[in-house]
């Protein structure tokens, strides 16, 4: 081990100890992107997002919810470690830096072998049930529908057949499929809006070339209007309202005509919000 990360782990050993897993998180990934070429600590974050918005997780002890965050953050980061930003990280390491022992198990649980096959990796995964839920929060992740056009726009493609895999193997409840299917069609980055790709648009006025109100709404029901005056997209009900009702003047129109009709909506810019959220 280098000077410099010999002095990051004497750092490291002074933090609390739950701060620990996503320090590390981020001194392994460091210099790594995914497979758009975006900053790979983001997606650990989000899966630690995730696992704490599953089904069951509020009902677990305390103790077992910090290890579902904590191995959240490290699930990936025995697999990937041993590159020049920081040498190969191995479960014990994982224990010596105060990670608890049943986190790093689950770290470990996680990491893909050469010799085992996906049968007995998703196999073992389900006959645990915290390293169940974090990988069901890793695959969430991947699967998101946003993630997925950054990873095509930027030449690569997702295999999303494993992940049909080790749903079967997994038998989600149908809580947990209402929750993959809301997250994977929620924007990438809870709190934003999803790539306008996947938006459906609403409007209303008198038809196209005079509409008078733009409205858009993503796949798990978050909705947004473009606000002319501010020339910002700000969270609203409206749109469904408007659906439900059947208003005689509101159309779903095509992202072409939103463009065409409201060009200074695009690109999208949202409005932050009160809390700075």
């Amino acid at each position: 081990m280098k000077i410099d990360q010999k002095l990051e782990i004497e750092k490291l050993l002074l933090q609390p100890v739950v701060d620990r897993p996503r320090r590390i998180a981020e001194l392994v990934h460091r210099i790594q992107v995914d497979k758009a070429g975006r900053a790979y600590i983001d997606h650990p974050r989000r899966v630690a997002e995730n696992v704490q918005q599953l089904p069951g997780f509020d009902h677990l002890p305390s103790q077992e919810q910090a290890d579902a965050v904590a191995a959240s953050w490290l699930h990936d980061v025995i697999e990937d470690s041993g590159d020049e930003a920081w040498p190969k990280v191995t479960q014990a390491d994982l224990v010596s830096w105060g990670v608890s022992e049943r986190a790093a198990e689950i770290a470990e649980l996680l990491t893909r072998k050469d010799d085992v096959t996906n049968d007995i990796y998703y196999a073992r995964i389900k006959a645990d049930p915290l390293a169940r839920m974090v990988k069901i929060a890793d695959i969430t992740d991947n699967s998101n529908k946003q993630r997925v056009l950054w990873v095509e726009d930027a030449g690569g493609k997702r295999n999303a057949s494993r992940y049909i895999q080790a749903f079967e193997v997994f038998d989600l409840s149908k809580d947990e499929r209402i929750f993959f299917d809301f997250r994977t069609n929620e924007p990438a980055e809870q709190g934003t809006i999803t790539d306008e790709r996947l938006l459906r648009f609403g409007a209303r006025g008198d038809g196209p070339g005079k509409y008078l109100a733009l409205f858009c709404m993503d796949g798990a029901w978050s909705q947004w209007w473009f606000n002319k005056s501010t020339l910002l997209w700000e969270p609203t009900y409206r749109m469904g309202e408007l659906m439900i009702k059947g208003e005689f003047d509101f159309d779903i129109i095509s992202l072409g005509v939103a463009k065409q009709d409201f060009p200074q909506a695009f690109p999208i810019v949202q409005k932050e919000s009160d809390s700075n959220g």
